[in-house]
């Protein structure tokens, strides 16, 4: 059976993207394992932070998944926060699905001068 990863955050706080997150959570999936990551975990950013760099790595190198859905950042600062996330699938040759919610991503990539290449 296929299996499949989904990485976003699910409220509170209560904002688009975490709603939207946590309608995909209240679907059934048939003939597909799946697993669902908050990284809305804790209100202090650090611990947030420390898991998308070490606990989430860790889990997507451990485990065998078939797909990765997340929800793609739309700052610098959420950007680097999910280059880890990256990194350990490309090592894995896991297949991403950017799920973009906002409408500002072309301000978002435009001032990004340095990080375009990794955007892309």
């Amino acid at each position: 059976m296929k299996k499949v990863l989904f990485i976003g955050p699910l409220p509170p706080p209560y904002n688009g993207q975490s709603i939207a997150f946590s309608y995909l959570k209240e679907l059934s999936f048939e003939n597909i394992e799946v697993e669902f990551c908050n990284t809305q975990r804790s209100i202090l950013p650090f611990f947030n932070y420390l898991f998308s760099w070490v606990i989430l790595p860790l889990r997507i190198i451990l485990s065998k998944y078939h797909l990765i859905y997340f929800t793609g950042a739309r700052t610098i600062w959420g950007f680097i926060r999910q280059i880890p996330l990256f990194l350990s699938a490309l090592i894995k040759k896991i297949p991403l699905i950017n799920h973009l919610h906002g409408a500002d991503f072309k301000n978002f990539y435009d001032r990004s001068n340095v990080m375009q290449p990794l955007i892309r």
